[in-house]
């Protein structure tokens, strides 16, 4: 029987990528498996099988005859890289490694793991193992129970599921990010990393292969099993090719009024829009195209920055995308797919242009009245449904044909393999500029600069930029304030540096005075690599106190990325390029130096290409080489930053291993009652209206334990999940810009003042709340303190539409992600509810708590539960009575008093110095009434 139709479910892989897999499976065959290293990848999988089935046997034999067996649990049944240290400890090594360094001192940095524990994870990981290889069909149960246990943290699927696969290929596969990412992009899936997802995972994944394999039989291909020919590939086609393995976006563009420009976009392969007046949008922060926009509306009545901002969108268009092409809101002219990146074809009308290979050129008909926009965002059904529309007739045009011609030309960054950024006109123009480094010479040449070196270069960095993974870009900034000027701020001297840089620099930083990973020109060679900017002396004085700090861990993690051939440790003026084109560096450090006393080599670790190998060098692969070296060099980023630098980096370097999911503690209903002495069908009637509004507020007098409350609703609402709860206050003082998003004071380097746009508290908890997959709640204590309706702004009306996405008025866009709960709590003798917006309080769920028998139910249970032998009955009538003396409920006297350990010794002080004060503020005209509850008079009844 065939093992993969046994495992097959119902996966439907979309045409779409059902053509762009035999593609780039036909690619993968031709470019990878025939290589050295494709040869190499290939014999690793039935070897390392086996040594993997050897070492269980050993080991279960061993831990039956009640050996210990923790190290060797840890070191044979775990996936390893072949490190020198890994392969002198003997060190499992299968196809999908995942442990780089000492496995141990990595989980106990990060907190996963205890050292006395370690007994406990490896009979975890033995009897799970184990229960997996007798009985495959419990996979779901063992991985759940797995998982639940207390000292499971950190082991995902790319940690356990090698061994799997080595015990039965025919049922387990192996799954880490690669082989994920590209399961989920071809079978249009969202499993996650998560240990407790691989049984889906894994089900999906034989789906998959057994979907492709008629396709992948078309092919000459080795002799190997099929799912290990698809491992291969995803191997490939996240770490070789870098394939972005994303659903693409749908595009409505109109080429031009009336379709004017439809013969050019087709028969040249491109799509166009207008607005040519903003200029070129590759080189500008979304902060300068606003500025722009705001210029031009003031020059053309009829432009509003609102049509403008559809430039922008178009920008972002990424490689991949599908684009329709229509003539007004009849007819569909073409279907297309973006074969490249965005361009401004300056001196071209519409000049904001993309290189498209048009798939389907035969116009439909259509009734489209919502198109009258230029471009328009659709949706993976609407494409479909538009693909199905009735065709108006046949066209004369070779599409298969200009689709050949155009992918040939595009293949290589939309020019042949020779052609390159630079050209030798860029280092003429910078070897001037060495000779006479002055303004004169740069401004006499200045649109050449421009053309040659400086638009060359920031198309190349951003390039590099695209093909970073998120671990990266996540961390450091790729967008703003990246390059460098030739021209010296020296104080009218007239200077000009002759070269130019850019540097990705940690977010919320500065290029200057910081890590970075940089890219640099001159003259004679190009430049990229790790520095420490030469005014970040404190950076620089962290950074060598962590490499002696930690000198024997990060020799062992670093060593592979360190002692690289290519690599040039040393300070750049102390480079030396030769006559034959090798590059050396005065400095003769091995990495070993450069590790221990890194300031002797300026804390610069860099790839130099010479002049001539710059000039020969494609775009691709001049592109992909930096974005490469950029990517080893970051652990030297994360030495410099992370405030536990080795763990994040054996975390970086553990490529198949996410960042674990630390699980907040499950805390039930049962638990929240028992610790607020609430009855349990109360707070279950409020987590439903939360989880209904997704927005509540618990209202009442002072003394009713709103917050106590608050947080241990939040408690609940988070337990058993991955998210996190936090307080903030509001005040009268307390603005839009501290909640949503503000300009910032930044002090310049030149002693001005700039001004950084920054989210605001709801803002950023929103950005790590889409980190989480659990429930996040924000608590908003004293919310009616402040002016609600000014501090909101557009959360207004997110809260009552949480699906959609709103412009925010200091720009950029935002949505509240569907995991975020708020829950306000609101003094109502501070100021009345019904003071309260009405637009707001049909956003929330108003939950009361006032004083009354469920909170002297409360009095009771909690003194019943401490045990403290205090007689609340009392008192209770006591405030009976007092609470109808004030006839208001929002100014009645609470509960939250007298929840004491020892009331007796107490009570006294807490009635004279909180009760009577607030009583004769409210009966200021009234002391009598104020008299009738000193505590003189009932002392004596609430003590008996």
């Amino acid at each position: 029987m065939d093992i993969m139709a046994t495992h097959a479910r119902s996966v439907e892989v979309p045409d779409d990528r059902m053509e762009q897999f035999q593609i780039l499976f036909g690619e993968f065959l031709r470019d990878y498996v025939p290589t050295e290293v494709g040869e190499w990848h290939r014999g690793l999988y039935e070897p390392s099988r086996a040594q993997g089935r050897q070492n269980f046997e050993q080991i279960r034999r061993a831990a039956d005859r009640g050996e210990d067996v923790t190290d060797a649990v840890l070191l044979k049944l775990l996936p390893y890289n072949p490190t020198p240290s890994n392969e002198e400890k003997g060190a499992w090594r299968p196809v999908a490694p995942a442990i780089r360094g000492d496995l141990k001192k990595w989980y106990e940095s990060t907190g996963w793991t205890d050292p006395e524990d370690w007994p406990k994870v490896a009979r975890a990981i033995l009897a799970f193992v184990h229960r997996c290889n007798a009985h495959p069909e419990e996979l779901q149960e063992a991985c759940e129970e797995f998982t639940d246990l207390p000292h499971s943290t950190g082991f995902q699927t790319g940690m356990l599921t090698p061994i799997l696969n080595a015990l039965r290929p025919d049922d387990f596969l192996v799954v880490n990010r690669k082989s994920r990412d590209t399961i989920n992009y071809f079978a249009d899936t969202s499993h996650r990393q998560t240990l407790r997802d691989y049984a889906q995972t894994n089900a999906t994944g034989w789906s998959l292969v057994h979907e492709l394999t008629p396709v992948m039989q078309e092919f000459d291909r080795p002799e190997m099993r099929l799912v290990d020919l698809f491992d291969m590939f995803c191997h490939w086609i996240v770490a070789e090719r870098g394939f972005e393995l994303r659903p693409p976006d749908y595009w409505k563009v109109a080429p031009g009024r009336d379709a004017w420009q439809w013969n050019d976009c087709r028969q040249q392969g491109f799509i166009a829009i207008g607005w040519d007046p903003l200029g070129d949008l590759s080189a500008m922060t979304e902060e300068q195209f606003e500025d722009r926009c705001r210029i031009l509306a003031a020059e053309h009545d009829d432009w509003t920055e609102r049509g403008m901002k559809q430039a922008w969108t178009f920008a972002g268009i990424r490689e991949g995308d599908r684009i329709v092409a229509n003539n007004g809101m009849k007819e569909v002219l073409g279907f297309g797919t973006v074969v490249g990146r965005y361009h401004y074809a300056d001196g071209e009308r519409h000049a904001h242009r993309y290189p498209v290979r048009w798939d389907d050129v035969e116009p439909r008909q259509v009734d489209e009245p919502g198109w009258r926009r230029t471009l328009v965002n659709l949706d993976r059904e609407k494409y479909a449904e538009l693909q199905s529309a009735p065709k108006t007739g046949d066209v004369s045009y070779d599409a298969d044909r200009e689709s050949r011609r155009l992918t040939q030309r595009v293949a290589d960054g939309g020019e042949s393999s020779s052609v390159g950024y630079f050209t030798s006109k860029t280092f003429e123009l910078l070897e001037g500029l060495q000779h006479d480094p002055t303004k004169q010479y740069y401004m006499g040449h200045k649109d050449e600069f421009q053309t040659h070196v400086i638009r060359p270069f920031r198309q190349l960095f951003r390039d590099v930029a695209d093909r970073l993974p998120r671990s990266i870009t996540e961390r450091m900034e790729t967008e703003r304030r990246l390059f460098s000027r030739i021209l010296k701020n020296d104080y009218g001297q007239g200077g000009a540096w002759p070269w130019y840089w850019a540097a990705f620099y940690p977010k919320g930083s500065k290029r200057t005075d910081d890590t970075q990973l940089s890219l640099w020109i001159n003259h004679e060679r190009l430049t990229f690599g790790f520095y420490i900017a030469d005014y970040a002396d404190e950076k620089r004085d962290k950074f060598s106190h962590r490499c002696r700090q930690h000198g024997d861990e990060l020799r062992d993690v670093l060593r592979e990325i360190l002692a690289s051939d290519d690599l040039i440790l040393g300070p750049d003026q102390d480079v030396v390029v030769h006559p034959d084109g090798t590059v050396r560096s005065l400095h003769d450090l091995t990495w070993q130096d450069w590790l221990a006393n890194p300031e002797e080599a300026d804390f610069d670790a860099s790839v130099v290409l010479p002049r001539d190998e710059v000039l020969s060098t494609s775009k691709r692969d001049l592109r992909r080489r930096i974005a490469a070296v950029h990517e080893r060099l970051f652990p030297l980023v994360l030495l410099g930053i992370d405030d536990n630098p080795v763990a994040a980096i054996a975390d970086y370097l553990g490529d198949t291993l996410p960042p674990p999911v630390k699980a907040v503690p499950e805390y039930s209903l049962s638990q929240c009652a028992a610790e607020t002495h609430l009855h349990q069908e109360i707070l279950a009637r409020w987590t439903r209206a939360i989880e209904r509004k997704k927005q509540a507020i618990l209202y009442g007098p002072p003394g009713t334990g709103k917050t106590y409350l608050a947080e241990h609703l939040a408690r609940h609402l988070i337990g058993g999940g991955d998210g996190f709860y936090e307080v903030v206050q509001f005040h009268p003082a307390y603005a839009y810009e501290d909640f949503i998003q503000g300009l910032r004071p930044d002090p310049g380097a030149d002693g001005g003042l700039r001004f950084e746009r920054t989210p605001g508290r709801f803002l950023d908890f929103c950005r790590r709340a889409e980190d989480c997959t659990g429930r996040c709640v924000l608590i908003v204590d004293e919310i009616n303190r402040a002016n609600l309706s000014r501090v909101f702004g557009e959360l207004m009306y997110l809260l009552e539409y949480r699906e959609r996405e709103v412009p925010l008025a200091g720009g950029g866009t935002f949505r509240i992600p569907g995991n975020v709960r708020t829950i306000g709590t609101m003094n109502t003798a501070d100021r009345s509810i019904a003071l309260v917006d009405h637009a707001l309080r049909r956003r929330f769920a108003f939950l009361a708590l006032y004083p009354g028998e469920e909170l002297y139910d409360v009095l009771r249970q909690y003194h019943a539960s401490s045990k403290t032998g205090f007689d609340v009955e009392p008192l209770i009538r006591v405030l009976n009575r007092l609470n109808r003396q004030i006839d208001n409920r929002h100014y009645a006297v609470g509960i939250t008093f007298f929840l004491l350990q020892d009331p007796s010794r107490h009570l006294e002080d807490i009635w004279q110095m909180e009760i009577e004060p607030y009583l004769e503020e409210y009966f200021f005209d009234q002391p009598d009434k104020v008299d009738a509850f000193r505590w003189s008079k009932i002392r004596e009844e609430v003590m008996s």
